[in-house]
């Protein structure tokens, strides 16, 4: 009996320490935009996580700073409930790429950003410019995501970039 209460002990103790560990699901996200971006101002692989208003002005800033003086629309987030996320997935030398993300999960202390890239077929002739694939994304705070995670960046089952809070 003494036995089994060790036991008992030690797998409450192990499960009470860092339950983040064992926190596993879809992170609710909405997409604001997904695109190829002929006209890049970041360099890919680059990534950020707003979690202020101030930081998601600092994103937009990037975003468009390399094109001068231009006013532009903020899409509205309630940084209460609400956390951006931007990932300059790549470079692609011609126009005729795609990106999608395809899932936003928690597993453990991580959660996992993953996006598909497709392009061209094989012996289909695109333009030649150099693009940026991009995507614009809100996350949902809640228990599975409370802007404290690392979150890693996995392109076609490669991870290709990581943050470590604070973002």
């Amino acid at each position: 009996m003494r036995r089994l209460s060790v036991v008992i002990l030690i797998v409450l103790s192990a499960c009470s320490g860092q339950g983040n560990h064992f926190l596993q699901g879809d992170v609710p996200f909405r997409v604001i935009a997904e695109k190829e971006n002929p006209a890049p101002c970041v360099e890919p692989p680059d990534f950020a996580v707003a979690t202020t208003e101030d930081r998601w002005i600092d994103v937009f800033d990037r975003e468009t700073g390399c094109r001068g003086q231009q006013d532009v629309d903020l899409p509205e987030l309630d940084f209460t409930q609400e956390v951006g996320l931007v990932a300059w997935w790549k470079t692609a030398g011609c126009l005729g790429f795609r990106i999608r993300t395809e899932s936003v999960e928690r597993v453990g202390n991580d959660v996992l950003v993953r996006a598909r890239l497709s392009g061209p077929g094989p012996g289909t002739v695109c333009a030649a410019a150099r693009s940026a694939l991009e995507s614009f994304l809100v996350l949902q705070r809640s228990s599975l995501f409370t802007a404290n995670e690392t979150v890693k960046f996995i392109l076609n089952g490669a991870t290709v970039g990581e943050l470590k809070p604070p973002y």
